[in-house]
C-alpha cells in the first residue's frame, strides 16, 4: 500500500509532503509533526490536507482541514 500526506497553506502551497511507501496492509500512522520541508515550526493556523492512499488496483483519496496550535 502506497500512502502520501500533502500539507498545504491555505494559497495552496506545499508546506510538507509525507510518504510510507510499500506498507503492508492494516493501521497505519503517518504524523504531521508541525515542521515544513526545512525543519522550521510552520505557523500556526489552519491548513489544508490531502491523503493518497493506493494499492495495486484501487486508489483513495481525502482531503480536509488540520488546524495547527503550538
Amino acid at each position: 500500500i502506497d500512502i502520501e500526506l500533502g500539507i498545504y497553506d491555505l494559497s495552496g502551497q506545499l508546506v510538507r509532503r509525507l510518504d510510507a511507501i510499500d506498507r503492508s496492509a492494516g493501521n497505519i500512522q503517518v504524523r504531521w509533526d508541525g515542521n515544513d520541508a526545512s525543519g522550521a515550526k510552520a505557523t500556526p493556523g489552519i491548513y489544508l490536507y490531502y491523503l493518497k492512499i493506493g494499492s495495486d488496483d484501487t486508489a483513495s483519496e481525502y482531503s480536509g482541514t488540520i488546524s495547527l496550535v503550538y
